[in-house]
């Protein structure tokens, strides 16, 4: 169904635009922002709302802006990217505070933005017929591309060339990951035999073979961590140093540490130089590897699951840091964790499930700081630091 010279009178978490049709139907639509008026047709209809496809916008939106990528209406990638950068950051503020709503007193204390561009120094694209790209916005289909302007300039060249040697019809993925002193690892299905032909690829992994490193050394200024073909990584070049410093600023000398979700390292190896000790647990082999190889004199690790930690002698750590995946904690974790520290620090991607959990654990503490960090320009994706602090009596 094709509706004309509608409103968009608000923007959803997801990148989506907002429009009320029908006496009150909620309808989302890519590309588009609140005071833009649109004709859109609906291609998913849900019982709560309805999923749309824009067709054509009669009267743009102050808020709106040109786009400088010329693949923008085909890419997946910057679902806010025809947004003017300020309005992103309050749109994500708005996001942030409906987000936590339930939270007593909740209040954002602090924003860090980032340059809009060149700032992801990994990133999974899509090769197909020597040609390198993304997958287009809820879609499958292949979408050739010659530029990233929010990926760094050698991570494309170097995804150029790769993709130039993969002339297969079928969708291959290819993940790249390169520190500042342009070294990358890759890891492809593609049939890669060597590397002499591709500078500055250190390590590749291609069809369950691994040629040259399996590790690559991202050098954060005063620490650094290591990084591997499957672990994760942060992606906000720009970002790194201030990140990690907003987390270690809520750790004191005497503290003691238990890490929950690990890593490689990013975190565990500033805060080691400041706390009195680090207990890390993570499950991820590779990461677990990684990490030990930081080799840090105050650290100790277990290789487990975080719901482990029930069946663990943790009673002499006081602070506890997780940066768990977008699902966010466990029950189990919840359950374990709860009242047992002085502090919680909680880094999270997600401020859905963040919010979440806080509610859970709020019987036993108090949030007193939130910031929001903007790792993902002209995403819509949010990147959060709350620190909690048990309640006293």
């Amino acid at each position: 169904m094709i509706y004309k010279n509608v409103e968009i009178t608000d923007t959803a978490y997801g990148g989506y635009g907002v429009a009320k049709v029908d006496g009150g139907f909620t309808v989302f639509i890519p590309q588009t922002v609140e005071g833009d008026v649109v004709d859109f047709e609906i291609f998913e209809k849900k019982k709560t709302h309805s999923f749309a496809k824009l067709i054509k916008i009669h009267k743009p939106s102050k808020l709106r802006r040109e786009f400088p990528c010329k693949f923008f209406n085909e890419c997946g990638g910057c679902q806010f990217g025809h947004i003017d950068y300020d309005y992103q950051i309050e749109i994500k503020k708005r996001l942030i505070n409906n987000f936590f709503r339930k939270v007593e007193g909740f209040k954002i204390d602090g924003v860090i933005t980032s340059p809009e561009f060149r700032y992801r120094f990994r990133a999974t694209f899509r090769l197909k017929n020597g040609k390198f790209g993304f997958l287009g916005f809820k879609s499958n289909k292949f979408t050739p591309i010659t530029d990233c302007l929010i990926c760094k300039e050698t991570v494309v060249e170097k995804i150029s060339k790769i993709a130039n040697k993969y002339q297969e019809s079928e969708i291959n993925k290819c993940y790249i990951i390169e520190n500042e002193e342009s070294e990358a690892l890759l890891n492809t299905d593609s049939e890669l035999e060597n590397l002499e032909n591709f500078k500055n690829i250190v390590g590749l992994k291609a069809k369950n073979k691994i040629l040259g490193d399996s590790l690559l050394k991202i050098d954060v200024g005063d620490f650094y961590y290591y990084v591997g073909f499957d672990s994760f990584s942060q992606s906000n070049r720009f970002l790194l140093r201030e990140f990690a410093e907003v987390v270690v600023n809520f750790v004191d000398e005497n503290d003691k540490v238990l890490e929950l979700y690990a890593g490689s390292g990013f975190f565990t190896h500033k805060v080691a130089k400041k706390a009195k000790a680090v207990l890390a647990i993570e499950e991820n082999r590779e990461a677990i590897g990684l990490l030990k190889k930081l080799n840090i004199e105050n650290v100790d690790i277990i290789g487990s699951k975080a719901e482990n930690i029930k069946k663990m002698d943790i009673n002499t750590y006081n602070t506890l840091l997780v940066d768990p995946p977008r699902t966010g904690l466990s029950k189990p974790v919840i359950d374990a964790i709860s009242n047992r520290f002085e502090k919680i620090i909680y880094v999270s991607c997600n401020p859905s499930t963040m919010a979440r959990d806080i509610l859970r654990l709020s019987d036993n503490y108090d949030l007193k700081k939130y910031l929001f960090i903007d790792m993902f320009p002209n995403t819509y994706h949010i990147e959060s630091i709350a620190l909690l602090e048990r309640k006293e009596g």
